[in-house]
């Protein structure tokens, strides 16, 4: 789009309106104005039209893809070329309005790879489809601003590094209590080996008593199971049920074990099958990074059949989500029980802060108060009954803090694999 430059106006202001006016009084100047009439706007013109050739020619290019880190500074880098005919270019990102930067606007001289600092508030892919241009004509009289097209996509990843879950927990690996249950290799028995330890085959062959040797279980499997729709967002739950569910898997690498990672909706979205290694936590990131809320109701009916038909072997199935509801909680109750025949189930839901037992913290000040408390408390009585009920089914259920998601999470997990449930 055009715009006039001062120059411009100026120009019109010195020259046109003082020929106007010099022809209503004297009428002899008419060739004179006439041909300023005639050249400047073709002077105009021209200025204009080699602006819009050199705009033209101008090139903006950038790289596929750009990853960076939820409230963490990155930059995007840009390759500018542009005709020596345009002595200052202004560039602009179209980019996400949660993307805050310091300086939106890059000034380029000659051709140039550009840098913009950014800082994302949110995780998940963002695409950057076209960049905006400007630049001053070559003769000062008009400014033009311009669109070029750019496929750029930035994936925001949740930054694991700024949780203290993330420096605390991981720092030392726990000692595993127990024998274990896996035979690791046979030796000659010797006194004080129990019944149960004794190999009774291989001593039946051998003529003298054989006893085994167990090791602690490696290699198991750990699934995190994300509840992606309406309910997953429940007091922001989704944004750290994410993170901990990453975090989640470095414990498992670090303990030897296999992560795996489903998250639904409706429907199946993403399965990662159990794996281990560092390309193996790539591909769980690229698969949750930017999952977010969709307004549906969970279908737990075809989440159990999925996770019954696809994972055969035992696992330790951490279901992240919100049973707030009765109806779906109850539809979970009934549909959960083909899962725990094979798996160990753990179920983990954000708590509210307001509910809780009727007498438990400040007294009230306002009747608004005591409605509200009351409201929390009878959520609270219909929580505390589902955890019983499921307990009765052989899963466990556990009501999480908000600022302590990751921790207990994962401090569940530890307590599962030194109690060698699995």
């Amino acid at each position: 789009m055009f715009s006039p430059a001062p120059r411009l106006l100026w120009t019109i202001s010195l020259l046109f309106i003082p020929a106007l006016t010099l022809l209503g009084v004297n009428e002899s100047v008419l060739p004179l104005v006439a041909i300023l009439i005639i050249v400047l706007p073709c002077v105009f013109a021209l200025d204009a039209y080699r602006l819009s050739n050199a705009l033209a020619l101008v090139k903006v290019s950038a790289d596929a893809s750009v990853s960076a880190y939820k409230d963490r500074m990155a930059t995007l880098e840009v390759m500018v070329t542009l005709p020596k005919s345009i002595r200052e270019l202004q560039i602009a990102l179209d980019v996400p309005i949660s993307f805050v930067q310091a300086d939106a606007i890059a000034r380029v001289t000659s051709p140039a790879k550009i840098s913009f600092a950014f800082t994302a508030q949110s995780r998940g892919e963002f695409a950057i489809q076209k960049a905006f241009i400007a630049a001053a004509s070559a003769w000062g009289l008009w400014r033009l601003r311009s669109e070029k097209p750019l496929n750029l996509l930035v994936k925001v990843f949740p930054d694991l590094s700024k949780d203290p879950s993330s420096r605390r927990l991981f720092s030392t690996l726990q000692r595993l209590i127990g024998r274990g249950r896996e035979v690791e290799r046979l030796r000659d028995y010797a006194p004080g080996d129990s019944f149960d330890e004794v190999y009774w085959k291989a001593t039946a062959k051998r003529g003298s008593p054989v006893s085994k040797v167990f090791q602690v279980e490696r290699t198991q499997d750990i699934y995190a199971i994300v509840d992606g729709s309406r309910l997953g967002n429940r007091n922001q739950a989704l944004e750290r049920f994410v993170s901990a569910s990453l975090l989640l898997a470095v414990a498992a690498e670090k303990n030897s074990d296999n992560f795996g990672l489903l998250t639904f909706t409706d429907k199946v979205e993403h399965f990662v099958r159990a794996a281990h290694g560092k390309g193996h936590f790539h591909r769980c990131r690229e698969a949750i990074y930017d999952l977010q809320p969709t307004p549906v109701s969970p279908d737990f009916a075809e989440l159990f059949t999925f996770i019954n038909l696809r994972i055969r072997k035992r696992a330790l199935l951490f279901f992240l989500t919100d049973l707030s509801d009765p109806l779906l909680a109850e539809t979970f109750s009934r549909g959960v029980v083909i899962v725990t025949r094979r798996h160990i189930v753990m179920v983990d839901q954000i708590a509210d802060a307001g509910d809780r037992p009727l007498f438990s913290g400040a007294l009230p000040e306002t009747e608004r108060d005591v409605q509200t408390r009351l409201a929390g408390h009878l959520q609270w009585a219909k929580l505390r009954e589902l955890e019983r009920s499921l307990r009765h089914i052989g899963v466990h259920m556990q009501l999480l803090k908000p600022e302590q998601t990751i921790a207990e999470l994962i401090g569940q997990y530890m307590t599962i694999k030194q109690r060698q449930l699995l």
